[in-house]
C-alpha cells in the first residue's frame, strides 16, 4: 500500500512555514479543540479547523500538495520530477487508499487544516511504528508530509499542522524526525525554528531522479 505521497515533495519546506510576524497576522486565537480564528489586516475573520483526514478529502489533499510543491520548488530545483509526481491525478487514487487504509490506524496521524471559505488548504502526516521508514527506531515518528495552500501561506498555518499532529502522536512516541531538501533555506530554518537539530542526511528518487535529503529531529513535546 502505497503512502501518501511518499518522498515525493514531502514536508516541501515552502516559504509558508516561516512568515507569521505581527505585521501580517493580528489575532491567532484559539477556539477550543480543533478551532482557530484568523483575522487579518483589512480582511473578515476566518475560521478555520484542524482535524483528521478522511478519504473523501484525498482531492482536496491532491491539490493542495501539487500547489504548494509547484510554488515552492519550480524555481529552487532544476529537475521538475518531484513536481510532476505530485501533479500525476494517479495520485488522488493513492491518497484515497492509504486514508481508507489508515482511517482508524493509531500509527498514521494525518491532520488537515479546513476553513471556513476554502475548505481545506493544509495536510500533515505522521507516521509511527511499521508505517515509519526502517532508519526510524521504535520510539520515534516520521513527519512524512506537511503542506499549505500557497494561498494561505505566511498564516502560521504549518506551525498548527506539525504541532496538533506531534500532540496527537502515541505516548510512546519520544522522538519526531523529517528529511528536507536542503535547497530550502526557509524550510530548513522553519524546522530550525521548531527547535528541529540536524541528525544525518539521507536521499530520495522521484521520476528517476535521486535527491539528497538532511535529517532532522527532535524531542516530542506535548
Amino acid at each position: 500500500m502505497a503512502e501518501v505521497s511518499s518522498h515525493h515533495c514531502i514536508n516541501n519546506y515552502s516559504p509558508y512555514f516561516n512568515r507569521m510576524s505581527s505585521m501580517v497576522v493580528r489575532y491567532l486565537l484559539r477556539l477550543g479543540e480543533g478551532h482557530t480564528y484568523f483575522i487579518f489586516p483589512g480582511r473578515q475573520r476566518e475560521t478555520m479547523e484542524f482535524r483528521s483526514a478522511s478519504p473523501s478529502d484525498a482531492k482536496d489533499i491532491y491539490e493542495v500538495q501539487a500547489q504548494s510543491c509547484r510554488s515552492a520548488y519550480y524555481d529552487v530545483l532544476d529537475d521538475h520530477s518531484i513536481i510532476d509526481a505530485m501533479e500525476d491525478p494517479s495520485t488522488i487514487d493513492q491518497i484515497q487508499e492509504w486514508l481508507e487504509y489508515t482511517v482508524d490506524d493509531d500509527q498514521a496521524i494525518h491532520p488537515v487544516a479546513v476553513t471556513d471559505k476554502d475548505g481545506i488548504v493544509g495536510f500533515a502526516q505522521l507516521l509511527v511504528g511499521e508505517h515509519a521508514p526502517d532508519r526510524t527506531s521504535s520510539n520515534e515518528a516520521f513527519l512524512q508530509s506537511l503542506y499549505v495552500q500557497p494561498d494561505y501561506w505566511g498564516r502560521g498555518i504549518g506551525s498548527e499542522l506539525l504541532e496538533t499532529g506531534v500532540k496527537r502522536l502515541p505516548s510512546d512516541a519520544t522522538t519526531v524526525s523529517l528529511e528536507v531538501l536542503p535547497q530550502n533555506d526557509i524550510g530548513v530554518s522553519f524546522y530550525e525554528k521548531h527547535n528541529f537539530e540536524r541528525e544525518s542526511t539521507g536521499e530520495f528518487e522521484a521520476g528517476g531522479t535521486t535527491y539528497e535529503t538532511v535529517i532532522f529531529s527532535r524531542a516530542v513535546t506535548r
